[in-house]
């Protein structure tokens, strides 16, 4: 009919196809109403991701972890870089100390034994009683004297103790050495150190000399600090590129003029028989440290413009004194800022707190002879233990008395006599040590008693004293550079990278920085109150100072 569907079904197939359509059609969902399929849709989309936040805080924290863990590796891998410098830093040391003995270029320390171990006359040091009693805070000691606290100091009854010197400075001209801005000097003058120091200096020792670097041109000087030398340190040129920069700072900082003296046995200074800077002698290394001393204290105090008098004959313009030294001139610079009458900034660098952390603990022991001091005596036959006790007890050297007399009860004074050669043997328990272990420990207690910065009085301005420490020093142990600060109180201690050699090589500008900071730490000197590092009105009047 017309109007009815056409069967397109084949032949013979009947309602076959028809069934299969309704079956298909019955499996089918229901048709969603209108408006229903757009918000199932996007609720099936919304539970199948996770909301926009959600990936964000995600990806942020994947970020995070990757980056923290990033961090750690970059942290381990310098941090073993670090490890390793140290260990070449501190091969580099063990190197310099023990390479040319061992390759017999030059001769080991102490080659000639101990000398004369009374060289230092520690009950009589009039120095060490005159800074004691100023440091003593009782009401009695402040109501006598000045404190050392007090810049005035520097013209009390402390300061008399010290000789007076006149160096008569003479202008080193067209000097390679000499900075653009300064105007370099040269003083030679007999040393100051008297009684046995004096006696037991060679006569090439006897003669002082020293540098004076200050700005050209009568322009402002900050302060002068003085600047001792460290063991081999021949000659000044190096202690000069240390205080070049500081004397050529332009204005401001006001620039800080520098004294750079030259030690005994060293440089000019050195006795014909002595070869480099090895000591033949324990006894040479005592005299070397006391008269270094006692000459740095006496150019302190005519830098001050007292030199033991009274502050009348100040001609000097110099508002503000400090010293400095590396390594034992680190050691030299804190006795000087111990017995120093008045404040004093001190700038320790890579210093122990006494040369037995160098010479029987660290870099310097294979570079020591120690055969010569196996034997129990000195070069003026007195008995070894004997001498260091009787010196340790006297002259207020009451804590290195108490160190080697606690040493001696607890065993570790090598105390046994005879047998094996006459040589020094330990008394601790079990089996005895060799010679060279009980010549160490003899050697050991000599320099602890002798060259022991805590055995005097901390500086008059502790807090005007930084100690700084090379992390990898093989010559100098940290808890001896920990030990000299806590005898401080007050006293900063920083820390710079790699060992002894290379610190010295690579760190000037970091204790440049430290001598700076301590001078500006410390009071100026009376009439002076006005002037500072900025350079305000502290010319040099270099008439009153310079001739020649």
């Amino acid at each position: 009919m017309r109007g009815e569907p056409e069967n397109l079904a084949p032949s013979g197939g009947g309602e076959e196809p028809r069934q299969q359509q309704h079956r298909s059609n019955a499996r089918r969902p229901p048709f969603p109403a209108a408006g229903t399929t757009t918000a199932a849709s996007l609720a099936a989309a919304a539970l199948a991701r996770p909301a926009a936040g959600t990936t964000t805080a995600a990806t942020a924290a994947s970020l995070a972890a990757a980056a923290l863990a990033r961090g750690r590796l970059a942290a381990t891998a310098r941090a073993a870089a670090a490890r390793l410098i140290d260990a070449a830093a501190a091969r580099l040391d063990a190197a310099v100390a023990a390479g040319p003995a061992a390759l017999r270029l030059t001769p080991r320390f102490f080659e000639a034994g101990w000398g004369d171990l009374n060289v230092v006359d520690l009950g009589g040091d009039a120095l060490l009683a005159a800074a004691a009693a100023a440091a003593d805070r009782s009401p009695s000691a402040r109501a006598a004297a000045v404190p050392r606290h007090d810049p005035a100091a520097w013209y009390g009854p402390a300061a008399a103790a010290i000789p007076a010197l006149a160096p008569a400075w003479k202008r080193l001209r067209a000097h390679p050495a000499t900075p653009a801005g300064t105007a370099l000097f040269e003083a030679s003058f007999p040393t100051p150190a008297g009684g046995r120091v004096y006696d037991a200096l060679p006569l090439e020792s006897r003669t002082a000399r020293a540098w004076l670097l200050v700005p050209e041109g009568g322009q402002a000087a900050g302060g002068c600090v003085v600047h001792l030398p460290g063991t081999g340190d021949q000659g000044l040129g190096r202690r000069l590129a240390l205080a070049a920069p500081l004397a050529a700072a332009p204005s401001p900082p006001a620039p800080i003029a520098a004294i750079i003296l030259e030690s005994p046995f060293y440089g000019a200074r050195r006795p014909p028989s002595q070869v480099g800077a090895k000591l033949g002698r324990v006894s040479d290394l005592l005299a070397l440290g006391r008269a270094t001393v006692e000459e740095a204290l006496a150019l302190l105090a005519w830098a001050a413009g007292g030199g033991g008098s009274t502050a009348a004959a100040a001609q000097h313009a110099f508002p503000r004194l400090g010293v400095c030294g590396l390594s034992m001139g680190g050691v030299h610079a804190g006795m000087v800022a111990g017995l120093a009458p008045g404040p004093l900034g001190c700038a320790a660098l890579l210093a122990p707190r006494s040369a037995a952390a160098a010479f029987c603990d660290g870099a310097l022991w294979p570079a020591t002879a120690w055969r010569p001091l196996t034997a129990p005596s000195d070069g003026a036959r007195r008995d070894v233990l004997a001498t260091v006790l009787a010196a340790a007890a006297g002259g207020g050297a009451a804590r290195a008395a108490e160190k080697v007399l606690a040493a001696v009860a607890a065993g570790a004074w090598p105390l046994g006599r005879g047998g094996q050669g006459g040589a020094l043997l330990p008394a601790a328990a079990g089996a005895p040590a060799g010679p060279r272990d009980a010549a160490r420990a003899a050697l050991a207690h000599v320099l602890e008693t002798y060259t022991d910065v805590t055995r005097l009085p901390p500086p008059a301005v502790p807090s005007a004293a930084i100690v700084v420490g090379a992390r990898a020093d093989a010559y100098v142990a940290r808890a001896s550079v920990a030990e000299l600060a806590a005898h401080w109180p007050g006293a900063e201690v920083r820390w710079v990278p790699g060992g002894h050699v290379s610190a010295y090589l690579t760190q000037g500008d970091a204790f440049r920085s430290a001598i700076r900071d301590c001078l500006e730490r410390v009071p100026p000197l009376p009439g002076r109150e006005g002037e500072s590092l900025g350079g305000k009105d502290n010319k040099l009047d270099k008439k009153s100072v310079f001739y020649g």
